[in-house]
């Protein structure tokens, strides 16, 4: 039981590192194409 239960840890640290950076990502995504539409 350990080691399943280790291995669903992992699987949702890895889901959340995982959210973390696409979030991260398509936030810079849009704040680029928001400063780029601002200045044209």
């Amino acid at each position: 039981m350990e080691v399943s239960m280790r291995n669903v840890f992992m699987v949702i640290a890895m889901m959340f590192f995982l959210a973390m950076g696409s979030y991260g990502l398509v936030r810079g995504e849009f704040q680029e194409i928001w400063l780029n539409g601002s200045t044209l």
